[in-house]
């Protein structure tokens, strides 16, 4: 099991586009609940904050609400919005999200492919900014240790149109590797992980190209009634 482990770290730091040493440190909570209304629709409701350890401030503060459809035992479709708070008054933003999820199971892994769409409308913003995300994720279901079973995962973002300071081929990459485990307590399944996060920005009219990363302890925490 720890060389399994051992394994799955240096893939994901061998992936990761960070330099750690330059890294801003952050940590993210997130709270999720799905409540079934029947066998095929479920409402979705999502609390997310953001931590910056250098500026000892929340970063980010939002919530989602969404309604899923499950077309069949491993496809689904959910439609959501989202109210978003920052640091920055010209970052405050309306989500509107698109998001189709597909999962593969296997007798060693469980894979999930996730496709969104998001259309965002800033503060500063005339028009929808719109961003394609792609997420694959493993969960090691058959690997357990003290009840933590151990995932992987990476997301990729891209910026498709030009708007006020986002240029069209601004890109985010996350690589992800955590823990999954049961919380009795609250009745609740809590996933604790490490994300290395990249965004670039290309050079763009009088802007030049910016590049940052960030080192992320992250915290989510799921409901399913």
């Amino acid at each position: 099991m720890k060389s399994f482990l051992q394994r799955l770290l240096s893939f994901v730091l061998l992936i990761s586009p960070l330099s750690l040493s330059a890294a801003e440190s952050q940590y993210w909570t997130s709270m999720q609940i799905t409540s079934g209304i029947n066998d095929q629709f479920s409402l979705y409701g999502e609390l997310i904050n953001r931590y910056n350890d250098e500026k000892n401030e929340f970063t980010t503060r939002s919530n989602r609400l969404g309604l899923v459809y499950k077309i069949n035992s491993d496809l689904t479709y959910t439609i959501m919005i989202e109210n978003r708070d920052t640091d920055s008054d010209a970052n405050d933003e309306i989500r509107f999200i698109n998001q189709l999820q597909k999962k593969f199971n296997f007798d060693v892994v469980s894979l999930a492919a996730r496709l969104r769409l998001e259309n965002r409308e800033f503060s500063n913003t005339p028009v929808f900014a719109l961003r394609g995300r792609i997420l694959l994720r493993a969960d090691f279901d058959q690997y357990e240790l003290y009840h933590l079973k151990p995932f992987v995962s990476y997301e990729y973002f891209n910026i498709l149109n030009d708007t006020i300071g986002r240029p069209s081929g601004s890109t985010e990459h996350r690589n992800q590797i955590g823990f999954t485990t049961s919380v009795k307590a609250i009745n609740a399944k809590a996933e604790i992980s490490y994300l290395a996060r990249t965004t670039e920005r290309p050079a763009w009219q009088t802007l030049d190209k910016l590049t940052n990363t960030y080192s992320i302890l992250n915290l989510v925490l799921k409901w399913d009634f």
